[in-house]
């Protein structure tokens, strides 16, 4: 939970409206971290609370606004769009995503803020009691005054759901980031009132991580689970950087209840594992049962230090082990840690791999992994 706040008037938190972006379908993949950046922070589950900032330290409030407001982890993806252009997004995944605004209040505000330099800046995602989500870019404080300041419109997507994730486009070339570092990054969630007497009262809900110094990103074009990416630099604005989808290529894909990907050799950028993993029909019953999950894999070149990890919202629920495998075909076995075996769920995971390229260089990749009931 935050410790200090600095509350913005409420025109500024829903000023300067964006285009209203509908939430994605359910065709859309939901945007995951990327092989090369990972996960910039993670935060514990049902930790939101009300508070504000006092002159010894934080008032609770005593109480909970909802799961939409509590923060699970967040991530940068700078991946190319549907049309080429290379995209940075601040992702930021919660509980439960939807269009809950706590009763009384005027809307929320989910913040991914950065210091570039000695500057703080931000992009947000603002929900109104209408339902709309509008999407902004600022500056903490500095000389356009105390507060968060808008600097600017943006957009974004919406992925509603259990761990659903607000995806805000990041525009690199307005903001003057382009290979700048982004340092000590998090997320904060705000509740916005007013109050009898018209001022703007503006608690936090949940910041993420606690401590708001999650890992640094350096703005470079970061390929996308061993995808090549371009050279160019955009800052698009159609697609929020959602994640590849099929059963092969770009590293992602599922079918019902398994799932396919593949890593094809890089020509830049991180270097690429040529590597395809397949899992069978999986379900969460069986893997409670086993604590395990068997994955095929096939590679092109032989790797060696295989080291694979199973995530689920920015957390590692297994992890496993090769010597060595290829060129030609194997099996991978994660092992499922016990306390995850238990809550074991259906849902989409995430398993990321590194090792050992024939040629030397160490490579990685990630495929999504679909688990039935």
């Amino acid at each position: 939970m935050t410790r200090t706040l600095v509350p913005p008037a409420l025109a500024g938190l829903l000023a300067a409206a964006a285009l209203a972006v509908a939430p994605a379908g359910a065709q859309e993949a939901v945007p995951v971290p990327t092989s090369c950046a990972g996960v910039t922070f993670t935060d514990p589950a049902g930790d939101q609370e009300l508070q504000l900032a006092g002159p010894t330290g934080p008032i609770k409030l005593g109480h909970k606004p909802p799961e939409n407001t509590d923060l699970l982890s967040g991530f940068f993806r700078y991946v190319p769009d549907a049309n080429g252009n290379n995209v940075l997004t601040a992702n930021l995944v919660v509980s439960n995503l939807d269009t809950k605004v706590d009763p009384g209040s005027s809307g929320g505000t989910w913040y991914f803020y950065f210091k570039v330099g000695d500057a703080t800046r931000s992009v947000s995602a603002n929900l109104d009691t209408a339902g709309n989500w509008t999407y902004v870019y600022g500056t903490l404080g500095g000389s356009s005054g105390p507060g968060n300041n808008t600097d600017g419109d943006t957009t974004g997507k919406v992925y509603p759901g259990k761990e659903g994730v607000i995806s805000i486009v990041v525009p690199v070339n307005a903001m003057g980031l382009a290979n700048k570092s982004l340092t000590t990054p998090y997320g904060s969630s705000r509740v916005a009132y007013r109050t009898p007497v018209g001022l703007g009262l503006v608690p936090t809900a949940d910041d993420g991580p606690d401590d708001r110094a999650g890992k640094t990103f350096r703005v470079t074009p970061c390929a996308e689970e061993g995808t090549p990416t371009p050279t160019g630099t955009g800052d698009g604005g159609g697609d929020a950087g959602g994640g590849g989808g099929g059963d092969t290529g770009g590293g992602s894909g599922g079918g019902g209840g398994g799932g396919t990907g593949t890593n094809p050799p890089s020509s830049g950028g991180a270097a690429a594992l040529d590597l395809k993993v397949t899992a069978g029909k999986l379900s969460a019953k069986k893997i409670k049962r086993k604590r395990a999950i068997a994955f095929k894999v096939t590679a092109g070149e032989r790797i060696s230090d295989l080291a694979a990890s199973l995530k689920r919202g920015g957390k590692t629920v297994g992890t496993g082990k090769l010597a060595s495998v290829g060129p030609g075909k194997g099996t991978l076995k994660v092992k499922i840690a016990k306390a995850a075996a238990k809550k074991f769920k259906k849902g989409t995971y995430m398993l990321a791999f590194t090792g050992r390229k024939q040629d030397g260089r160490t490579g990685s990749g990630a495929v999504q992994v679909r688990v039935a009931k």
